[in-house]
């Protein structure tokens, strides 16, 4: 079969304008007509009507590399554009990757019902005149060429991941880091593909230190970023609107699919696949504290702290602030094991929390 055309179309470059400063111009007019048809053609047709908005959409769909990213904006058509790539990978008629067929993939995203409604849908229509069945029950998709997608959400948990080889993973939005880690394991015997759509809503985290390493230069992931005025589709009142919703720590993330430290975090450098661990029952060796800072004019502060009744815990006067004091000695008569779960409130003088 012949390869997909993932040609651009209409190439703004030949305006000298950016895709956001055609907002306002004729010029977007026109090309938002010309898209509302290629659109139709796309949801009746499917995929052999595909074609990319811009230059780094096409870029994504294009990239040969086993790791790949499309950083965007909401609604920037981020998900169809991954869609495309994995549909095409799955049938075999990719231009660029020629992987054998056929083929074992995987698409995941937050939770099912976000599979239903965004990646299963682009999913279905552009894979119309390729697809055999679609098993609701195991949430397979079957291939007329023999191939197969199964469908999975992030909530499972990693070991759900757990498997033998796949040759294909999208992932749609950022997923825990122990997921990525499974994915790159599964396609590792396969020399397979990995691919996630996302707007990068989390901040500063894995996902950033994996594209751009320590000094902002792409370091293992190949990235390309669009943003919601790329998507032709939209109508301009559409965009104003949504637009308006935004904050201004929001904008960055949601309109151009930038990674942003959102405001309001107290340790900026806060990442939570490397600062949190998972829930775990405390057993009954475990001193828990609870302390309390009220507070009129400002949020309350609240600190749960636990430790084996073995364990000396200090927390030391900083620079900035004293954080909390606490000296856990090892209980020496069954007395004080006997209170090994109480839990001992402490005042403000024991733990200031600021």
């Amino acid at each position: 079969m012949q390869p997909l055309n993932f040609d651009v179309p209409i190439d703004i470059d030949q305006f000298g304008l950016t895709s956001e400063q055609l907002i306002g111009t004729r010029e977007r007019e026109v090309i938002r007509r010309f898209w509302d048809k290629k659109r139709q053609a796309v949801l009746d047709l499917g995929i052999d009507f595909f074609q990319p908005f811009t230059r780094e959409h096409q870029k994504f769909l294009l990239s040969t590399e086993h790791e790949g990213a499309l950083l965007g904006g909401n609604s920037s058509a981020k998900s169809w554009t991954a869609a495309a790539k994995f549909t095409a990978i799955m049938i075999g008629r990719h231009p660029t990757i020629k992987h054998r067929t056929p083929c074992a993939g995987w698409v995941a995203c937050e939770d099912f019902s976000l599979t239903k409604e965004g990646p299963l849908k682009a999913l279905l229509t552009l894979g119309s005149q390729y697809i055999a069945e679609f098993n609701q029950h195991d949430k397979i998709i079957k291939y007329k060429n023999g191939s197969e997608a199964q469908l999975k959400s992030f909530e499972s948990g990693w070991k759900k991941f757990q498997s033998a080889a796949v040759d294909v993973v999208w992932l749609d939005e950022e997923p825990p880091e122990d997921i990525y880690k499974e994915c790159q394991l599964r396609t590792l015997r396969t020399s397979g593909y990995i691919f996630t759509s996302m707007t990068p809503l989390e901040g500063m985290t894995y996902m950033y230190e994996q594209i751009f390493g320590d000094g902002n230069e792409k370091k293992y992931i190949d990235t390309y970023i669009i943003s919601l005025f790329d998507n032709f589709t939209l109508k301009e009142e559409d965009i104003e609107r949504t637009i308006r919703n935004y904050s201004s720590q929001e904008r960055d993330a949601r309109i151009y699919g930038k990674f942003t430290q959102m405001a309001g975090l107290v340790y900026p450098e806060f990442r939570k696949g490397k600062h949190t661990i998972p829930r775990f029952k405390l057993s009954g060796d475990y001193v828990v504290f609870t302390g309390i800072d009220p507070h009129t004019t400002t949020p309350t502060a609240v600190v749960f702290l636990a430790a084996v009744s073995y364990t000396h815990l200090r927390a030391h006067e900083t620079v900035l602030d004293l954080v909390c004091r606490l000296l856990l000695e090892k209980k020496k008569t069954n007395k004080d094991k006997s209170n090994v779960n109480q839990t001992i409130p402490l005042t403000t003088q024991d733990l200031h929390c600021q």
